[in-house]
């Protein structure tokens, strides 16, 4: 915990506010409120990394608009092989990212030693000004996709209506020479009356043509959601790099909250072996720098940066005091990607006893691991807030929470009779299941129009034993294709 002095700043006017009135203190407290807000903050952002997290299981039927459940960005939920592979964590990173996390942990440690720690604060707030963008742009737009289809199906709305299009971006050769500018002729030509419309269609012929599939170069797909939150990122960043300071915990919290949600979401850990190697991992890396060195309770007290999630506990508007608890952001994102594994176990076994069911994020299914890990990892931050409490000294989180954690989702695993389920799945095998049961069943097909175009081309015998190591080979033509040459 670190206190600060208070200035009149919106973050400490909200503060007192909230925490320093005559209701709170005479009934649950500050610190009680403190402890409640601090959970329901770490559970939130887990909640909304883990959904944000799911993809298509590779068991689950591809998504058609003709469900009920149907919404575009269920189509988004298909991942490529390459993309599901890109963030995975293998067991060599399994081993590699404990050491690195002690590394920068301690360089941490000694720069902030060897030079002020306004350096090192100005450096990594510059650095967070980027992510900023990044993180608020990519949880916006979950959250915008998200309420847009649970709103769409409760009230029926589809469509426009919805706001649910998605618009194409094309770069194309422009092989019929249209004069150099931009062409918006499409939302500057009044369509008020119908003479307008035919007018507005006529003159939209004659100055654009259809683009062929061989001068399209590059084409971006990109929906409403994204066009939001990419706003609404930039208006974020502006307001966190122009009112954030050490005491604005408003703004400080805002931002963990949407950094680690994207952390979990785009970290994906593939089954629950190596999960569990990995949590144990830092479980011993917290007790290690929390217990036996300084190094962690320095780093996490006295450089402020947003790497953690600060909390008012002590607050005092006559004395102008704000102190603060704080859980370091660490302590969210590691549990973080195990309830998220959950989430994603839940989805692939609800497919596995429904395989006549298409994938739907609006699909209802048992989140039963998912729910019983997020109660492990309150049982465990509950224990750990209470052994600073009883201790008075800063606690390694993951030493209470790990177990918890862990206990929760192999004992429904034990009590469901799911463990070897459980500890046999395995996104990446999944994956190469999928593939060679595409290869058996699905063959690839032209269609007609190709047929026709190529029924005409003369057919050639390559000679495998003319094959050489580098894949050259020869192509012998009949008698007839020779003369035709």
């Amino acid at each position: 915990m670190n206190s600060t002095d208070s200035g009149w700043d919106i973050s400490d006017r909200i503060t007192y506010l909230l925490f320093d009135n005559q209701l709170i203190n005479e009934t649950i407290g500050t610190p009680i409120l403190c402890e409640i807000l601090t959970i329901i903050l770490a559970v939130v952002t887990i909640i909304v990394g883990a959904h944000s997290s799911i993809i298509q299981p590779i068991n689950a039927i591809d998504p058609t608009k003709s469900s009920q459940y149907f919404h575009s960005s269920d189509i988004d939920g298909k991942k490529s092989d390459e993309k599901i592979k890109e963030n995975q964590i293998t067991w060599s990173m399994v081993i590699i990212l404990p050491i690195m996390a002690s590394i920068s942990l301690i360089s941490m440690y000694y720069y902030s030693k060897k030079l002020n720690n306004g350096s090192l604060e100005m450096f990594m707030n510059k650095y967070l000004i980027i992510m900023s963008f990044i993180s608020s742009s990519f949880v916006i737009n979950y959250l915008f996709n998200a309420i847009n289809r649970n709103l769409g199906f409760k009230f029926d709305i589809k469509g426009n209506n919805l706001m649910d299009d998605r618009f194409s971006i094309t770069l194309s050769k422009d092989n019929e020479i249209h004069p150099i500018g931009l062409d918006v002729l499409n939302v500057t030509l009044p369509d008020k009356t119908e003479r307008e419309k035919i007018i507005k269609e006529e003159r939209l012929k004659e100055l654009r043509n259809d683009i062929l599939i061989d001068d399209q170069i590059v084409n971006y797909y990109i929906s409403y959601g994204q066009i939001i939150s990419i706003i609404s990122a930039i208006i974020f960043t502006i307001i966190y790099y122009k009112y954030n300071n050490n005491k604005n915990w408003i703004l400080n919290n805002i931002f963990g909250l949407m950094v680690v949600s994207m952390g979990i979401s785009n970290t994906s850990i593939p089954n629950f072996q190596i999960c569990s190697i990995f949590l144990i991992l830092f479980f011993l890396y917290d007790i290690y720098f929390v217990f036996f060195t300084e190094i962690m309770v320095k780093v996490a007290t006295e450089i402020e940066i947003p790497a953690k999630f600060i909390i008012p506990n002590t607050v005092s508007k006559g004395e102008s005091l704000i102190k603060m608890s704080i859980l370091g952001l660490g302590d969210v994102a590691l549990p973080g990607s195990l309830i998220a594994l959950c989430l994603r176990f839940d989805l692939f076994k609800f497919h596995q006893l429904n395989k006549d069911k298409e994938f739907h994020y609006l699909q209802p299914y048992d989140k039963r691991y998912f729910i019983n890990s997020i109660i492990g990892y309150i049982i465990g931050l509950i224990i750990t807030v209470r052994f600073v409490k009883y201790t008075g000294n800063g606690q390694p989180a993951l030493l209470y929470l790990v177990p918890c954690l862990l206990i929760s989702v192999y004992g429904t695993a034990i009590y469901l009779g799911d463990l070897k389920l459980l500890w046999g799945y395995d996104e990446i095998i999944e994956e190469k299941k999928g593939a060679e049961e595409d290869e058996e069943g699905d063959k690839f097909e032209y269609s007609e129009e190709t047929k026709i175009l190529i029924s005409d081309i003369p057919p050639y015998d390559v000679k495998e034993d003319k094959l050489d190591k580098d894949y050259n080979y020869e192509v012998e033509y009949s008698s007839s294709e020779e003369e035709e040459i």
